[in-house]
This record gives C-alpha cells, sequence and structure tokens, in this order.
C-alpha cells in the first residue's frame, strides 16, 4: 500500500514515529500498522514506559560515557 493511500491519523502516526532515532518511512510504516493490527496493548505499554506513567523519572538518566581528550571513558555507578 502506498503511503498516501493510508488514512489521516496513520499517516500522522508514521510520521510521528519517523522522529525516531534509526527509524525510516518504511520502518514508521511497519511500526504503525503492527500497532495498528491488534497489538495496541503492547503499543500502550510502550508509551506508558516512555512517557513515565505519570511518574517524573521512570526513564532514568543513563551517564554511560564522558568525552573527555578524544577518548571515552566510562563513568561510575
Amino acid at each position: 500500500m502506498n503511503n498516501l493511500d493510508y488514512p489521516l491519523p496513520v499517516l500522522e502516526l508514521v510520521t510521528a514515529l519517523k522522529q525516531l532515532p534509526g527509524i525510516g518511512t518504511r520502518g514508521a510504516e511497519r511500526m504503525a500498522l503492527w500497532m495498528l493490527q491488534g497489538h495496541m496493548g503492547e503499543a500502550e505499554a510502550i508509551a506508558r514506559t516512555i512517557g513515565g506513567g505519570g511518574t517524573r523519572h521512570a526513564v532514568p538518566r543513563l551517564r554511560l560515557f564522558q568525552h573527555r581528550r578524544r577518548t571515552l571513558r566510562r563513568l561510575p555507578g
């Protein structure tokens, strides 16, 4: 199906998913169609995880690496 054949809400979802790093048009289309083919429970769980489910810092900031003198060093903890 050509992306012009999708209803407007699907096109908007594809556009939103394309904003994710490494996700192109085809990948965004696949994810959108997967969600719409009966996987809304899983999609909602992913959205809650990303959105924090009402808690402020549900997804912790990760400080795994620090750039110093052109080398990457792992930070403690």
